[in-house]
């Protein structure tokens, strides 16, 4: 199946190219982890100097971004990647671009119900930020028309999502999460939790049909900053920041860290004598923080202090107030 936008063509996956299938997705999504947190790292420095320079000294080993997921750890498992290739259902692909493979996804299609998942989608490194998942997706939606929904399923997301346990959540804490948690969506731009969704997949470099080049960043960011600082402000003006990076581009970020307190709680592992944020339990953390301050009504961003989940402990000789660290030793 070919896009021609840029040339994107799904070639069924061959016996002979699973083990390379596999090395690719696990190298893609390594980089992809190691990229976030380098990002949300960069950017967390334009809301307060001081963090700048207390961690340009102290903690200065986080600058690289290799140094962010430990070498041999892998974000998704071999054993993730062949179950979701041996599905009963399953579709595997490689995604190739002028000739050249950049990378594969891996589809669920349930013919009887209509409904198809996706369940893997990987670019490789070399290949990003070329449109090439878009296209890839697009490619996806013109080979199986006959599906009337689809779900979606990365396993290196869903990790957060998981610890996060929404599903066990009570009454009160949903009604307490529907007045003060805000999603970040590239479609519906800020979204409360239960609000009503259609399924869908879109990346914030998305060009708009009408919009002279101005991408789904640029269509929302004066749409939702002064949005959400009203609704920060007319609460406590305190936000608890537990997305990652990329979803900050949807606002004027400096000019939102300017106006309101952003509390970025960050999640480390103890390696030796050196700390290390690892993508999936950085990830992990976030969910079950979030599940935490829903549980427990959290207002006052020193309470986070009481946050402990699978060994992360929160160490107040590190960090400061609006940076706290939760170090794993």
């Amino acid at each position: 199946m070919e896009n021609a936008d840029i040339k994107i063509m799904l070639v069924p996956l061959e016996s002979d190219d699973r083990e390379q299938f596999i090395i690719d997705n696990q190298r893609a999504f390594k980089y992809g982890a190691q990229e976030e947190m380098t990002e949300q790292r960069e950017q967390s420095r334009a809301c307060s100097s001081y963090a700048e320079s207390q961690r340009n000294s102290s903690t200065a080993q986080f600058g690289m971004r290799d140094d962010r997921v430990e070498e041999g750890e892998e974000v998704i498992s071999r054993k993730t990647i062949e179950r979701s290739i041996d599905g009963n259902q399953a579709e595997t692909y490689r995604i190739v671009c002028d000739g050249n493979v950049v990378g594969g996804l891996i589809l669920q299609i349930d013919q009887q119900n209509a409904k198809g998942e996706l369940e893997i989608l990987f670019v490789n490194p070399e290949a990003h930020s070329k449109g090439i998942g878009q296209a890839s997706w697009k490619a996806v939606e013109e080979m199986h028309p006959e599906i009337r929904v689809w779900e979606t399923m990365t396993p290196y997301f869903e990790k957060r999502n998981i610890h996060l346990k929404a599903e066990t959540l009570n009454v009160d804490d949903l009604n307490e999460s529907q007045e003060k948690l805000w999603i970040t969506s590239f479609l519906y731009g800020l979204l409360r939790p239960l609000d009503g969704i259609l399924p869908y997949r879109m990346e914030g470099n998305v060009e708009l049909p009408s919009g002279e080049g101005q991408n789904m960043f640029g269509f929302w960011k004066n749409l939702l900053t002064d949005m959400h600082l009203d609704s920060v402000k007319a609460d406590d003006g305190i936000l608890i920041h537990l997305a990652t990076e990329e979803y900050q581009h949807l606002f004027e970020w400096q000019r939102v860290c300017k106006e309101i307190r952003v509390v970025q709680p960050l999640f480390y592992v103890r390696k030796g004598n050196d700390l290390k944020i690892q993508a999936v339990w950085a990830k992990t953390c976030r969910g079950a923080m979030t599940r935490f301050i829903i549980q427990n009504r959290v207002t006052n961003p020193d309470d986070l202090a009481a946050f402990s989940y699978e060994g992360f402990e929160y160490e107040p000789t590190f960090g400061e107030p609006n940076y706290p660290h939760f170090i794993k030793q």
